[in-house]
């Protein structure tokens, strides 16, 4: 088992200062913003996929900046949010 050292992002009256902390444990590969590479605030794409992915979503991972939010619990990311104002449009 790995142990490893990461920064935690911790929100004060006037900003974000990060407190260190000690993970141990298997590591999963984190996801990183398809636009900015940034990993915090994650949202993954909602865009329905279809043919053999028919029932998947696109499942990109994006952050909150990036996302483009449609409902409640809808977001996706920048370029399905291109492609579904196109087909609007249409």
């Amino acid at each position: 088992m790995a142990c490893r050292h990461t920064k935690i992002p911790v929100a004060t009256e006037h900003n974000i200062e990060y407190a260190h902390a000690i993970v141990c444990g298997r590591r999963a590969p984190a996801q990183r913003c398809v636009v900015c590479g940034t990993q915090y605030d994650m949202k993954l794409c909602d865009f329905p996929l279809r043919g053999d992915k028919t029932g998947k979503t696109c499942d990109r991972p994006v952050c909150a900046t990036h996302a483009h939010h449609i409902d409640p619990d809808t977001d996706l990311c920048p370029s399905h949010a291109r492609y579904a104002a196109q087909k609007q449009e249409a």
